[in-house]
């Protein structure tokens, strides 16, 4: 008798789940998070979506969704997710900053100038935030907003060593040449063995004239990478340049 009582319980919970649309978007936002994991990119969008029909308004599965779309490489379709995701959940400040980046690609400099000062307003300490408003500031051609903004990045991130070779760029831009060697340099003492921070350092290094200093950065670049294609390139360039 007891077996039969659990058993109707049991179908009982079963159907008020399958009839809550609360327990069904949970349901499909955690069967599509297992999809994404496991690679299967199409049946997750599809889990995505119908945790979306269950719930418009589930800013999750939105958030989801457009990482999904960003898996399969169609950006398009992650812009819209993740604006979705921004007005419905302005707590996910990840969101933000991926909307802020795809919005830089679509030339949407102001917006995304906004979008990352939002997250600073949450997040003082966002080094990425800076990092996007130091390339808007670029892109305007706005060298001395884009120095101070890479520079907080670097200061909030020291760690980063992408960080080291934008503001080298930033730098090497506004005439700051000294600067510029220093930001490079700072890369490589952080992190010795990555290639592209000797890579930023060689082409520093090209761009001033200094071909023997390029190519002795370009040849660590090459070993510490050995099947990486752009720096036996760059090297072959060099050595075509000094005969």
């Amino acid at each position: 008798m007891r077996n039969l009582v659990a058993a109707i319980l049991t179908a009982l919970t079963l159907i008020a789940c399958s009839s809550d649309p609360a327990a069904q978007k949970v349901k499909y936002l955690q069967s599509g998070k297992a999809y994404f994991t496991s690679g299967k990119y199409q049946k997750a969008v599809i889990q995505f979506r119908n945790a979306i029909q269950a719930d418009p308004r589930f800013g999750e599965a939105h958030y989801q969704l457009a990482r999904t779309y960003l898996a399969l490489g169609q950006a398009d379709a992650a812009y819209g997710e993740l604006k979705d995701t921004a007005d419905l959940d302005p707590a996910n400040l990840e969101a933000q900053l991926q909307l802020a980046r795809l919005m830089m690609d679509h030339l949407q400099y102001d917006q995304a100038q906004t979008t990352a000062r939002n997250v600073l307003k949450t997040d003082p300490k966002s080094a990425r935030a800076h990092a996007i408003l130091a390339e808007i500031d670029t892109a305007k051609g706005d060298t001395a907003g884009a120095a101070a903004e890479m520079e907080k990045a670097v200061h909030l991130d020291p760690r980063r060593i992408e960080s080291y070779g934008a503001l080298g760029a930033v730098y090497r831009a506004s005439g700051r040449l000294a600067d510029a060697e220093a930001a490079y340099r700072r890369a490589i003492e952080i992190s010795p063995k990555s290639a592209p921070a000797h890579i930023g350092l060689g082409e520093f290094y090209l761009s001033q004239g200094n071909i023997s200093g390029a190519e002795a950065e370009i040849r660590t670049a090459c070993g510490l990478d050995t099947r990486a294609v752009q720096p036996h390139l760059f090297l072959a360039r060099i050595l075509v340049l000094s005969g």
